[in-house]
Protein backbone atom coordinates (compact mmCIF):
# COMPACT_ATOMS: atom_id res chain seq x y z
CA UNK A 1 0.00 0.00 0.00
CA UNK A 2 1.21 3.36 -1.19
CA UNK A 3 2.20 6.18 1.47
CA UNK A 4 -0.34 9.19 1.53
CA UNK A 5 1.82 12.20 1.64
CA UNK A 6 1.61 13.71 5.10
CA UNK A 7 -0.89 17.08 5.03
CA UNK A 8 0.42 20.29 4.77
CA UNK A 9 0.08 22.23 7.79
CA UNK A 10 1.86 25.26 5.90
CA UNK A 11 -0.49 25.01 3.10
CA UNK A 12 -3.25 24.86 4.76
CA UNK A 13 -2.33 28.40 7.29
CA UNK A 14 -1.64 29.36 3.90
CA UNK A 15 -4.99 28.60 2.38
CA UNK A 16 -7.17 29.52 5.56
CA UNK A 17 -5.10 32.92 5.95
CA UNK A 18 -5.88 34.15 2.21
CA UNK A 19 -9.55 33.07 2.64
CA UNK A 20 -9.47 35.15 6.14
CA UNK A 21 -8.27 38.26 4.24
CA UNK A 22 -10.40 38.19 1.24
CA UNK A 23 -13.57 37.52 3.11
CA UNK A 24 -12.85 40.26 5.35
CA UNK A 25 -11.55 42.71 2.62
CA UNK A 26 -14.92 41.71 0.27
CA UNK A 27 -17.16 42.55 3.55
CA UNK A 28 -15.69 45.37 3.69
CA UNK A 29 -16.00 46.34 0.14
CA UNK A 30 -19.55 45.80 -0.04
CA UNK A 31 -20.61 47.60 2.93
CA UNK A 32 -18.50 51.08 2.16
CA UNK A 33 -18.60 50.78 -1.97
CA UNK A 34 -21.64 53.42 -1.60
CA UNK A 35 -19.85 56.07 0.48
CA UNK A 36 -17.23 58.32 -0.48
CA UNK A 37 -14.18 59.25 0.66
CA UNK A 38 -12.91 55.68 1.58
CA UNK A 39 -10.43 55.15 -0.98
CA UNK A 40 -7.89 55.77 1.56
CA UNK A 41 -9.03 53.14 3.88
CA UNK A 42 -9.61 50.37 0.94
CA UNK A 43 -5.85 51.04 0.05
CA UNK A 44 -4.56 50.30 3.80
CA UNK A 45 -6.80 47.59 3.84
CA UNK A 46 -5.36 46.09 0.19
CA UNK A 47 -1.66 46.67 1.49
CA UNK A 48 -2.47 44.29 4.39
CA UNK A 49 -2.71 41.54 1.96
CA UNK A 50 -0.54 38.38 3.95
CA UNK A 51 2.41 37.43 2.23
CA UNK A 52 2.54 34.48 3.11
CA UNK A 53 -1.09 33.56 2.02
CA UNK A 54 -1.66 31.27 -0.64
CA UNK A 55 -3.97 33.23 -3.46
CA UNK A 56 -5.36 31.86 -6.60
CA UNK A 57 -4.14 33.44 -9.84
CA UNK A 58 -7.38 34.86 -10.42
CA UNK A 59 -7.54 36.10 -6.90
CA UNK A 60 -4.32 37.76 -6.91
CA UNK A 61 -4.99 39.06 -10.38
CA UNK A 62 -8.21 40.76 -8.62
CA UNK A 63 -6.27 42.04 -6.25
CA UNK A 64 -3.70 43.80 -8.03
CA UNK A 65 -6.56 45.46 -10.21
CA UNK A 66 -8.39 46.39 -6.99
CA UNK A 67 -4.65 48.04 -5.85
CA UNK A 68 -4.83 49.92 -9.28
CA UNK A 69 -8.48 51.02 -9.35
CA UNK A 70 -7.86 52.68 -5.50
CA UNK A 71 -4.50 54.18 -6.55
CA UNK A 72 -4.17 58.21 -6.07
CA UNK A 73 -3.51 58.48 -9.44
CA UNK A 74 -6.15 56.16 -10.88
CA UNK A 75 -8.18 57.94 -13.28
CA UNK A 76 -11.55 56.18 -13.15
CA UNK A 77 -11.76 56.07 -9.42
CA UNK A 78 -11.07 60.10 -9.78
CA UNK A 79 -14.12 59.94 -12.39
CA UNK A 80 -16.41 57.48 -10.02
CA UNK A 81 -15.74 59.77 -7.36
CA UNK A 82 -16.51 62.79 -8.82
CA UNK A 83 -19.95 61.07 -10.00
CA UNK A 84 -20.51 59.96 -6.76
CA UNK A 85 -20.19 64.08 -5.86
CA UNK A 86 -23.25 64.28 -8.40
CA UNK A 87 -25.06 61.65 -6.75
CA UNK A 88 -24.50 63.46 -3.68
CA UNK A 89 -25.66 66.67 -4.32
CA UNK A 90 -28.88 65.21 -5.87
CA UNK A 91 -29.72 63.31 -3.00
CA UNK A 92 -29.49 66.07 -0.81
CA UNK A 93 -31.09 68.42 -3.00
CA UNK A 94 -34.06 66.36 -2.73
CA UNK A 95 -33.86 65.92 0.91
CA UNK A 96 -33.57 70.43 1.28
CA UNK A 97 -36.50 70.50 -1.43
CA UNK A 98 -39.01 67.88 1.25
CA UNK A 99 -37.24 69.51 4.15
CA UNK A 100 -38.20 72.72 3.00
CA UNK A 101 -41.54 71.98 1.63
CA UNK A 102 -42.61 70.17 5.40
CA UNK A 103 -41.70 73.18 7.32
CA UNK A 104 -43.50 75.86 5.29
CA UNK A 105 -46.52 73.24 5.03
CA UNK A 106 -46.41 72.85 9.08
CA UNK A 107 -45.99 76.76 9.38
CA UNK A 108 -49.03 77.48 7.58
CA UNK A 109 -50.50 74.97 9.90
CA UNK A 110 -49.66 76.16 12.61
CA UNK A 111 -50.92 80.05 11.55
CA UNK A 112 -54.08 78.36 10.50
CA UNK A 113 -54.65 76.95 13.71
CA UNK A 114 -53.23 80.21 15.55
CA UNK A 115 -56.43 81.93 14.13
CA UNK A 116 -58.70 79.30 14.81
CA UNK A 117 -57.94 80.04 18.38
CA UNK A 118 -58.17 83.62 18.25
CA UNK A 119 -61.66 83.25 16.29
CA UNK A 120 -62.69 80.28 18.71
CA UNK A 121 -61.57 82.37 21.72
CA UNK A 122 -64.41 85.35 20.27
CA UNK A 123 -67.03 82.78 19.96
CA UNK A 124 -66.34 81.76 23.85
CA UNK A 125 -66.55 84.79 24.99
CA UNK A 126 -69.81 85.62 22.91
CA UNK A 127 -71.30 82.20 23.85
CA UNK A 128 -70.71 83.30 27.54
CA UNK A 129 -71.77 86.45 27.45
CA UNK A 130 -74.81 84.80 26.46
CA UNK A 131 -74.97 82.78 29.18
CA UNK A 132 -74.78 85.71 31.93
CA UNK A 133 -77.35 87.60 30.11
CA UNK A 134 -80.16 84.55 30.09
CA UNK A 135 -78.59 83.63 33.55
CA UNK A 136 -79.73 87.38 34.54
CA UNK A 137 -82.90 86.90 33.12
CA UNK A 138 -84.15 83.58 34.01
CA UNK A 139 -84.80 85.02 38.21
CA UNK A 140 -86.89 87.98 36.90
CA UNK A 141 -89.23 85.87 34.35
CA UNK A 142 -89.52 83.32 36.97
CA UNK A 143 -90.78 85.75 39.74
CA UNK A 144 -93.96 86.52 38.22
CA UNK A 145 -96.87 86.36 40.18
CA UNK A 146 -99.53 86.78 36.82
CA UNK A 147 -102.36 84.32 36.68
CA UNK A 148 -104.05 83.25 33.17
CA UNK A 149 -102.55 84.35 30.00
CA UNK A 150 -99.91 86.27 31.91
CA UNK A 151 -98.71 83.21 33.28
CA UNK A 152 -98.63 81.01 30.72
CA UNK A 153 -96.42 84.09 28.42
CA UNK A 154 -94.16 83.80 31.61
CA UNK A 155 -93.50 80.24 31.44
CA UNK A 156 -93.20 80.49 27.67
CA UNK A 157 -90.17 83.32 28.19
CA UNK A 158 -88.40 81.08 30.80
CA UNK A 159 -88.59 78.00 29.02
CA UNK A 160 -87.21 79.84 25.76
CA UNK A 161 -84.52 81.61 28.41
CA UNK A 162 -83.63 77.96 29.57
CA UNK A 163 -83.86 76.39 26.20
CA UNK A 164 -81.43 79.24 24.74
CA UNK A 165 -79.24 78.74 27.75
CA UNK A 166 -78.62 75.20 27.27
CA UNK A 167 -77.81 75.99 23.58
CA UNK A 168 -75.21 78.16 24.48
CA UNK A 169 -74.13 76.49 27.56
CA UNK A 170 -73.50 73.27 24.59
CA UNK A 171 -71.74 75.96 22.41
CA UNK A 172 -69.46 76.99 25.09
CA UNK A 173 -68.32 73.38 25.59
CA UNK A 174 -67.41 72.31 22.06
CA UNK A 175 -65.72 75.71 22.50
CA UNK A 176 -63.70 74.40 24.94
CA UNK A 177 -63.40 71.35 23.55
CA UNK A 178 -61.87 72.49 20.33
CA UNK A 179 -59.73 74.82 21.77
CA UNK A 180 -58.16 71.84 24.34
CA UNK A 181 -57.59 70.15 20.79
CA UNK A 182 -55.59 72.83 19.61
CA UNK A 183 -53.94 73.52 21.97
CA UNK A 184 -52.38 69.68 22.54
CA UNK A 185 -51.68 69.80 18.91
CA UNK A 186 -49.22 72.86 19.20
CA UNK A 187 -46.30 70.88 20.78
CA UNK A 188 -46.39 68.17 17.99
CA UNK A 189 -46.52 70.75 15.13
CA UNK A 190 -43.72 72.85 16.52
CA UNK A 191 -41.52 69.72 16.86
CA UNK A 192 -42.16 68.85 13.43
CA UNK A 193 -41.40 72.09 12.23
CA UNK A 194 -38.28 72.53 14.09
CA UNK A 195 -36.99 68.46 12.78
CA UNK A 196 -37.81 69.84 9.70
CA UNK A 197 -35.93 72.86 9.52
CA UNK A 198 -33.16 71.21 11.75
CA UNK A 199 -32.67 68.96 8.51
CA UNK A 200 -33.32 71.97 5.43
CA UNK A 201 -30.58 73.45 7.72
CA UNK A 202 -28.29 70.32 8.25
CA UNK A 203 -28.98 69.47 4.13
CA UNK A 204 -28.04 73.23 3.10
CA UNK A 205 -24.76 73.19 4.93
CA UNK A 206 -23.98 69.35 3.45
CA UNK A 207 -24.33 71.31 0.14
CA UNK A 208 -22.22 74.23 0.68
CA UNK A 209 -19.20 71.64 1.08
CA UNK A 210 -19.70 69.81 -1.97
CA UNK A 211 -18.16 71.48 -5.43
CA UNK A 212 -21.40 72.17 -7.98
CA UNK A 213 -19.82 69.93 -10.61
CA UNK A 214 -20.69 70.05 -14.47
CA UNK A 215 -22.11 66.76 -16.15
CA UNK A 216 -19.75 64.03 -17.01
CA UNK A 217 -18.12 64.48 -20.64
CA UNK A 218 -17.84 61.56 -23.02
CA UNK A 219 -14.27 60.85 -21.61
CA UNK A 220 -15.35 60.88 -18.03
CA UNK A 221 -18.64 59.05 -18.43
CA UNK A 222 -16.27 55.66 -20.25
CA UNK A 223 -14.11 56.45 -16.82
CA UNK A 224 -16.99 55.69 -14.87
CA UNK A 225 -18.20 52.85 -16.55
CA UNK A 226 -15.29 52.11 -16.27
CA UNK A 227 -14.44 52.41 -12.63
CA UNK A 228 -17.42 50.41 -12.26
CA UNK A 229 -17.28 47.16 -13.95
CA UNK A 230 -13.58 46.49 -12.95
CA UNK A 231 -15.04 46.80 -9.37
CA UNK A 232 -17.61 44.76 -9.63
CA UNK A 233 -15.55 42.17 -11.59
CA UNK A 234 -13.17 41.80 -8.96
CA UNK A 235 -15.66 42.18 -6.58
CA UNK A 236 -17.21 38.54 -7.89
CA UNK A 237 -13.83 36.93 -8.23
CA UNK A 238 -13.19 37.94 -4.69
CA UNK A 239 -16.65 36.54 -3.52
CA UNK A 240 -16.55 33.57 -5.46
CA UNK A 241 -13.19 32.64 -3.79
CA UNK A 242 -14.90 33.42 -0.64
CA UNK A 243 -17.58 31.05 -0.80
CA UNK A 244 -15.17 28.31 -1.86
CA UNK A 245 -15.73 28.94 -5.89
CA UNK A 246 -12.38 29.30 -6.56
CA UNK A 247 -9.80 27.03 -5.38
Amino acid sequence: MQDQPPPDANGDAADTAAKAYVKRLAKDLLSRVAYRNNANRFRHLLRQRPAAADFPAAVTAALDDLDDLFSEESAPMVAYDRDLIRFDRLKLESSLRQASHTAMSVAATIRELVADHAEARKRLRAARATIRRTTQRLPVAGRGQEEGAAAEETTALVLTLVERLQHAQGKEAALVADMEATKRSFPNLLRQHGVAKAQAFADMTALMELPVLPPPDRQEAELIVQAIYRFEEDYRVLFDFAVHRIR
